[in-house]
């Protein structure tokens, strides 16, 4: 009994406090606390995250600083000389128009008066003062151009007062002014220029400068992020970010300027007319790239894609420009072709390379037995896959001093070592006066030839053709002439054996004794196939 009254009691009390729990509503509490226990930790994660977005912010403020200390503004302006010069010119000319105008109305007053000499004579006054003025015009236009006032950004580059910007932002004949950060202006001289990377340096006198430190940029990642400073549309020390978007651009059309070597890195960060020779920078601080062309949408302003020369091609140029106020580079004195990738297969280079289209005689290259259809696959161990790699690499190497190429010659590999000369200002001009070898001679049977590419082999309708040797050229008192070889046809056999490459042909004749008949099976340009036999010689 006493039991089953304790059971009860038991009962009645979990009842009523059961009871009071809901009357005081200790269960919502209870949730309430919880929730805001969870919200208490969900801000102070989210206040975490804010201080990490802050520490970018800090990092942004903090290179800015840096870089506001390092960066100056450039006016290029006429010289007093030039003014004084393009007004004579304007005087002289309105007074060729006025002396024109006089014979004009001369000869329209007198006409009918005057004989055949005497029109003559004012027909060649006439003449000559168009011819006069003309020239006159010619020379003003051109000095009009150098007039027009440009601007740009530079980079203090050491205490001495050198000063690293784009040559076309100086590349005119005015005078060249620097705006130092704390508003000095002062008159700066050109030490040197190099158009083929759009880099010039400048010296001022000035002191208490703050050079900005050089990073390096082949460390540089897609995805990192960047500040680009300078003077876009005159409003100096501007900063912009972004990060980088890509690396090794070339082949980038920067308008009238040819910039030769090209491994642009490629950012977002809004960079505009003005901003041009300013830095591009890393979160520490230093110079990653020198800014120096923008993609745009024909206006002349940012698209969000914009171009840097990176800081190491960028600090190497500066040095030589310092040192000797020119630029030096390694030459070969070839020319190159990049392969395709239907190429790979017939020149045995899988993983691609530079042929070498035609060798310049008397040139490193053609001293050091270089041939054509050679297919550089690497230098000094640097793999080389395009003509801008292999310029560049080329380039990088003193005149003078050795390099090592490793070539697919006919199909295999070979080592060859080359002195490298110094790189002409103007190489178009020395390959248009130079002997050049473009052709793989079989002159045992008397013909050049070069090796038939995929591509071309589709021109020709071709379609199935891998390779084969296509003649260019036939000595017509030879055995190739008399047989009736032509430019245009196509060697794909020789002896039975399918022919693949031009080298492959001129290496089975050269090992045949002379008077021995060779046998070709020929492709002509109409795709009708022949027999030729062939003694060679």
């Amino acid at each position: 009994m006493k039991s089953r009254n304790a059971a009860s009691l038991t009962w009645l009390m979990f009842l009523c406090g059961l009871l009071l729990m809901v009357v005081l509503d200790v269960p919502g509490r209870l949730l309430v606390q919880w929730a805001h226990a969870v919200e208490r930790g969900r801000i102070q994660a989210d206040s975490e995250e804010l201080a990490r977005v802050e520490e970018v912010s800090h990092a942004f403020r903090l290179v800015s600083r840096v870089a506001q200390a390092g960066v100056v503004s450039i006016d290029v302006r006429p010289s007093d000389d030039d003014m004084a010069e393009y007004e004579r010119l304007r005087r002289r000319i309105g007074e060729l128009d006025d002396q024109l105008e006089e014979l004009q109305e001369s000869f329209e007053l007198r006409h009918d008066s005057m004989d055949r000499e005497q029109v003559l004579e004012l027909f060649e006054k006439i003449r000559t003062r168009r011819a006069r003025r003309d020239e006159l015009e010619e020379r003003r236009a051109e000095l009009r151009s150098r007039l027009q006032q440009a601007s740009g950004s530079g980079i203090i580059y050491d205490e001495d007062g050198h000063v690293l910007t784009n040559n076309h932002v100086v590349d005119g004949a005015g005078e060249v002014y620097v705006r130092l950060p704390d508003e000095r202006e002062v008159v700066a001289a050109r030490v040197g220029v190099d158009p083929e990377t759009d880099l010039a340096l400048l010296k001022v006198s000035a002191s208490g400068l703050h050079p900005l430190p050089f990073g390096d940029s082949d460390q540089v990642e897609v995805g990192d992020w960047v500040l680009a400073v300078g003077a876009p549309f005159g409003l100096s020390h501007s900063v912009t970010h972004g990060i980088i978007s890509a690396r090794g651009r070339t082949n980038i059309n920067t308008g009238d300027r040819r910039i030769v070597y090209q491994d642009f890195l490629q950012t977002d960060a809004a960079i505009n007319p003005g901003n041009s020779g300013g830095p591009l920078l890393n979160l520490r601080g230093e110079v990653i790239g020198v800014n120096t062309a923008i993609a745009t949408n024909g206006d002349s302003y940012n698209a969000g894609i914009a171009f840097t020369i990176p800081s190491n091609t960028a600090r190497k140029i500066a040095e030589q420009l310092k040192n000797s106020g020119d630029v030096e580079r390694g030459w070969l004195g070839v020319t190159m072709i990049e392969l395709e990738t239907a190429d790979r297969e017939v020149f045995n280079t899988p993983d691609g390379g530079v042929m070498i289209g035609a060798v310049l005689e008397g040139t490193p290259a053609h001293r050091a037995g270089l041939q054509v259809e050679d297919v550089v696959v690497a230098i000094n161990d640097t793999p080389v896959r395009t003509q801008d790699q292999m310029l560049a690499v080329i380039a990088d190497i003193f005149p003078g001093e050795k390099a090592q190429l490793d070539l697919v010659r006919n199909g295999r590999p070979v080592r060859e070592v080359v002195k490298l000369g110094r790189r002409p200002e103007d190489t178009g001009a020395v390959r248009r006066r130079s002997e050049q070898v473009e052709t793989i001679d079989v002159s045992e049977i008397g013909i050049q030839t070069r090796t038939l590419r995929p591509a071309f082999a589709s021109q020709l309708g071709l379609k199935n053709a891998a390779g084969g040797a296509i003649v260019v050229g036939v000595q017509a008192d030879s055995a190739s002439g008399v047989a009736r070889l032509r430019p245009g046809d196509v060697i794909v056999e020789f002896d039975g054996r399918r022919v693949t490459r031009a080298a492959q042909l001129a290496e089975w004749v050269e090992a045949l004794r002379d008077g021995v008949e060779v046998h070709l099976r020929v492709l002509d340009d109409q795709k009708q196939a022949r027999d030729v036999t062939i003694t060679k010689q």
